[in-house]
């Protein structure tokens, strides 16, 4: 290389390493800006949060066999300060408004068909699970029965029906997204609900490809009282 090349080479390479950086740092900053506009745009989830708080609301893996969620929860009064007499165990699926996502013949597969379900409960006392047994609703009931209930002793519930949960306390834990249509279907019954913590287990017993494309979350919540 000849003096004056080295002469222009000293005068261009600090230059050329320093609009190199500068190019670099530009690329991370655009990088971070697309990061950014894409999580922004990005669709919401149909919970804010996934926490074990009072009321639970969980992903479940309810169309697979062997699909398993499990919750510990903590039982209180009211924010009023009353006393539930009886807590609601379901699950529910949600979608858009009008509910495109659902398929012709979902609806009816998840209201009548059963959904056979393990569901076992704990009442926790310092280091020891105390077992609860659970009710549900009493088949073939009577419109006039004032207590249609019954205790599932064998954990195997394959009943449910539609769920009345109130969805004021799920609002409040931001849990109830109001862009979402929600179907909610009941399983299990705690009463009495006795203050204290708690641990769930729900597991689904059978595959349930026809309705595989929806989404499923375990939800425990106050009765509403109509």
């Amino acid at each position: 290389m000849t003096k004056a090349a080295c002469t222009v080479w000293r005068w261009v390479r600090p230059r050329a390493c320093a609009w190199g950086a500068r190019r670099a740092w530009l690329g991370v900053g655009i990088t971070l800006a697309v990061a950014l506009l894409l999580a922004a745009c990005s669709p919401k989830l149909p919970l804010s949060d996934y926490g074990d708080r009072f009321p639970v609301a969980k992903p479940f893996e309810l169309t697979r066999a062997g699909g398993r969620v499990e919750a510990d929860f903590e039982l209180s009064a009211r924010s009023d300060g009353t006393w539930p007499d009886m807590v609601l165990i379901g699950f529910r699926t949600g979608g858009p408004k009008g509910r495109p996502d659902m398929k012709l013949g979902d609806a009816d597969y998840i209201n009548h068909l059963a959904l056979p379900l393990k569901v076992q409960l704990w009442r926790i006392d310092g280091a020891q699970r105390i077992p609860v047994t659970l009710l549900e609703q009493r088949l073939g009931r009577a419109s006039d029965d004032t207590y249609p209930f019954d205790q599932n002793t064998s954990h195997v519930f394959t009943r449910h029906g539609g769920m009345s949960i109130d969805a004021a306390t799920l609002k409040a834990q931001g849990r109830f997204n109001m862009d979402l249509a929600y179907r909610n279907s009941e399983i299990a019954i705690i009463s009495p609900a006795l203050p204290g913590r708690y641990h769930l287990e729900v597991e689904s017993l059978q595959d349930h490809p026809q309705i595989r494309h929806l989404d499923f979350e375990l939800l425990v919540g106050y009765f509403h009282y109509k």
